[in-house]
């Protein structure tokens, strides 16, 4: 279960980045945590006064996805995991995937496996 407002956000996400499903959104939103946070700088957001509307979701993720998830409800004192979905919604805002450095040179070549023309 989560709050009807989140469930919304994900549709707004859904629309604004052209995903097929609920289940790529929140994907990305988990993959995106992973990267960028550790479990303990994911701490669960305060209720909002007066929402009671929650919503039940069912999305399929992959088992690292799943278990990060879980990581997280278990450090924030065992809340659900919807509630944790909610912790990693409140700070993950963007869902483009981060600027990655690639390596200047790489060790891996041996010498004489160059390729020449």
């Amino acid at each position: 279960m989560i709050a009807a407002s989140l469930k919304e956000r994900i549709h707004e996400l859904k629309r604004e980045y052209k995903m097929a499903a609920m289940d790529n959104v929140v994907s990305a939103m988990i993959r995106n945590a992973m990267t960028n946070y550790t479990v303990e700088e994911l701490p669960v957001p305060p209720v909002a006064v007066g929402v009671q509307d929650t919503r039940r979701v069912t999305v399929h993720l992959a088992p690292e996805q799943r278990q990060f998830l879980k990581d997280v409800a278990r450090h924030n004192r065992g809340i659900t995991t919807g509630a944790a979905l909610e912790a990693i919604a409140y700070r993950v805002h963007n869902l483009r995937p981060g600027a990655s450095q690639m390596p200047l040179f790489d060790n891996t070549m041996k010498e004489g496996s160059a390729v020449s023309g």
